[in-house]
């Protein structure tokens, strides 16, 4: 009943989990921008 439940919740979340994901993949590419530019700066 519990695995039924969850694979019926995500398929009705998948479009909501792809945005997160895709938010996430943002907020991650902006961080390892803000380091490279840290470590520009930090080398300076």
């Amino acid at each position: 009943m519990n695995k039924f439940s969850h694979k019926m919740n995500f398929d009705g979340t998948k479009e909501v989990n792809r945005e997160c994901l895709e938010q996430a993949n943002q907020i991650i590419e902006d961080g390892i921008d803000a380091q490279k530019l840290y470590l520009l700066s930090s080398t300076a």
